[in-house]
């Protein structure tokens, strides 16, 4: 714990007074598009849906380049009170308009990318990509997306305020088995996972500068991951692959209103796979909730799964939340994660730090903490 702290400070001294893209690109602040973290607020949503651009805003020649460094300390699930330290994340990130062409990119390559696992050990999986796509528009009513995303795009998962993902999103189903168990594990599919593919969307937006109206989308995922691995272990861990042969085709249609949101979705791909799940989203004061209730089956197999989270956001510099889910299969009991997250300025860049807990009858209490900064 005492490396842990001493990292953070470290952090905090040397990143204070950085600056991310679009707050540098449009001389602006982060709370114009977010209310905590990442997580975004009406004008920011609008922002994103509108191909990072708005009318009005005007741009300034800058680098379209922003990071993300943020180290992490948790126990071992075998042993509660051994912490464990690691590195965890160097990330860069750019995104922005196709100048005068009708669309729009984003890019996040983890340079440095290691996963603490439950039995203390590193996974370094450094050199891989999370988001890496283009999108087209074909009209203001149609728009095609290529490259790495995730399938779900109702609820963006990346823009929680806790660590952990909701189950009811993240949690695989298994595709068909390979000799490689890299390419075995790339097959499987889930609702918040990234894959290569391709989406058709279709939207009624109010406006072109909200992002309220109805959406609807058809995506089919392929088995694979973009990388350039950087290490010995990620050239295992996240080589660079793609399969041609699709895990199957997603689709979601969702309704948009301010911060609520409510759709259904589905996905049916090979291995006998199916999923059918709805999703939601909404703000009460201070209070933001978003959740979802899903059907999953794989070669007969059922189970019906759901996540609730809660996020009380006092203001851009603090918020508390806890996420209660659970898996109805092989005897898994309800899993309750409170959190709270806190950031140091409200600017052009931001420090945060988090802390979650996990707790689950039958197993061990887990404990995780992170802090980072973007710039």
């Amino acid at each position: 714990m005492r490396t842990f702290l001493t990292l953070s400070l470290f952090a905090l001294a040397v990143f204070a007074s950085a600056t991310p893209q679009f707050s540098r690109e449009f001389q602006t602040s982060c709370i114009t598009c977010h209310v905590h973290g990442a997580k975004l607020n009406s004008f920011g949503e609008a922002f994103a849906a509108n191909g990072y651009k708005m009318e009005g805003l005007k741009k300034k020649l800058s680098a379209p380049l922003s990071a993300w460094v943020s180290l992490q300390n948790q126990n071992r699930t075998a042993d509660p009170n051994d912490f464990k330290s690691a590195f965890n994340r160097l990330e860069l990130i750019s995104g922005g308009t196709l100048d005068s062409l009708p669309g729009s990119y984003f890019v996040e390559w983890r340079v440095v990318s290691k996963e603490l696992q439950g039995d203390g050990s590193e996974r370094d999986r450094s050199g891989r990509f999370e988001d890496a796509y283009v999108n087209w528009d074909v009209s203001p009513n149609l728009g095609v997306q290529i490259g790495q995303f995730r399938a779900l795009s109702q609820i963006d998962v990346s823009r929680r305020i806790g660590l952990g993902e909701p189950v009811v999103f993240s949690t695989s189903l298994a595709g068909s088995a390979s000799s490689d168990p890299r390419i075995t594990s790339l097959r499987g599919f889930s609702v918040s996972g990234r894959s290569p593919g391709i989406r058709l969307g279709l939207s009624k937006r109010k406006s072109m500068d909200s992002a309220d109206g109805t959406y609807a989308t058809l995506a089919a995922m392929f088995p694979g991951e973009f990388s350039i691995p950087l290490t010995d272990e990620a050239r295992t861990n996240a080589s660079n692959e793609l399969e041609l042969r699709p895990k199957g085709v997603f689709a979601e249609v969702f309704k948009r209103c301010g911060p609520n949101s409510i759709g259904f979705n589905g996905f049916s791909g090979n291995n006998e796979r199916s999923y059918f799940g709805v999703a939601g989203q909404s703000k009460i004061g201070d209070l933001y909730l978003d959740g979802g209730f899903g059907r999953a089956e794989t070669l007969g197999v059922k189970e019906y799964r759901y996540s609730l989270t809660a996020d009380w956001i006092r203001d851009f510099n603090q918020a508390y939340g806890v996420r209660i889910e659970h898996r109805q299969i092989g005897g898994q009991k309800i899993m309750v994660s409170p959190y709270a997250s806190w950031t140091l300025g409200d600017g052009q860049s931001v420090v945060r730090f988090i802390a979650e807990a996990r707790f689950q009858r039958q197993k061990y209490s887990q404990l995780v903490f992170e802090v980072g900064i973007q710039f």
